[in-house]
């Protein structure tokens, strides 16, 4: 499958939904970490455990500074 994705600030979504019946339940973010190790990288399991720790940490703090927002919408 190929997904095709925009890249978009939490603002521009707000922008998207005003004015509609769509509300953001909840906004996440992660880095792009694991996207840029090498595979050796993943052969470490208290480094692979200080990453996962570092990405729940910060999964939810504003200004989002992960590279990816994840937001779940309801109608």
């Amino acid at each position: 499958y190929k997904i095709y994705a925009k890249s978009i600030s939490q603002e521009d979504i707000n922008k998207l939904i005003k004015g509609t019946d769509l509300k953001i339940d909840s906004i996440s973010s992660h880095s792009s970490i694991s996207a840029m190790m090498p595979p050796i990288f993943f052969d470490d399991e208290l480094r692979v455990k200080q990453v996962k720790e570092y990405e729940k940490m910060h999964a939810k703090q504003e200004p989002y500074l992960g590279f990816y927002l994840t937001l779940v919408l309801s109608k």
